[in-house]
């Protein structure tokens, strides 16, 4: 099994983001679906280093 950044797979962001959304868009009211998306795909600071292989 291979662990994996999102952010490095972006085909499936949408689809992520978009089952986030149906399910707890409630607590977040300010948040767009296009705001989950980005969240989603953002790059982490710790990408850099794991995981590793």
């Amino acid at each position: 099994m291979d662990i994996v950044h999102l952010a490095d797979h972006k085909e499936v962001i949408p689809t992520l983001a978009q089952w986030f959304y149906q399910e707890w868009a409630y607590l977040y009211p300010d948040r767009t679906l296009l705001d989950v998306e980005r969240l989603i795909g953002e790059k982490e600071p710790t990408q850099q280093k794991f995981p590793s292989r």
